[in-house]
């Protein structure tokens, strides 16, 4: 999952999705924790976060899942 076929830093188009692993996380994957987020929810709070590297720079790229963000925070609606 990436935000766009090219890399931010070098504009290469030789991108690989992947994940970020944190070390005392048991899923192997970090997560986003939203300040505001709505008191009554089904949902965990835990919001994925993914990631593509650049393999001509190295570059990293985070992106979190817009969609269960917006629903924890209330903002269904893109502003």
């Amino acid at each position: 999952m990436s935000a766009g076929n090219k890399c931010i830093k070098c504009g290469s188009t030789s991108l690989e999705t992947g994940v970020v692993k944190a070390p005392t996380d048991r899923s192997g994957r970090i997560h986003f924790y939203a300040d505001n987020t709505k008191f009554m929810t089904l949902q965990t709070g835990a919001i994925d976060v993914y990631s593509s590297m650049c393999l001509d720079c190295g570059f990293i790229e985070l992106i979190g899942d817009v969609q269960k963000a917006r629903s924890l925070t209330g903002r269904d609606e893109p502003s």
